[in-house]
């Protein structure tokens, strides 16, 4: 029962992920709050995207290094380039 309701509500906070995104494109907390969606659903690819997303468009990286809802996608590669990336820009 409990990963049912768990996949209903991760179901539910995607659909309004999308109608947040449907609404303002450009907010970058929407696109942060999909990455943490992402994240939890087991979705780091999507939740990498939706970071790399934000951050194009000025969201803080130290904001995204401090949450620990991204702890599971530390090791990914892709995470990982992603930081070097925008760690050199803001430099």
């Amino acid at each position: 029962m409990k990963s049912f309701i768990g996949h209903k509500c991760g179901a539910q906070a995607k659909e309004f992920i999308k109608r947040s995104r449907a609404i303002d494109p450009s907010d970058v907390y929407s696109l942060y709050i999909s990455a943490v969606v992402d994240t939890i659903g087991n979705d780091p690819k999507s939740a990498i995207a939706s970071l790399r997303a934000a951050l194009q468009k000025g969201f803080p990286l130290r904001e995204l290094e401090a949450e620990p809802e991204f702890a599971p996608l530390l090791l990914a590669p892709d995470y990982q380039n992603m930081v070097k990336e925008f760690s050199r820009e803001a430099a």
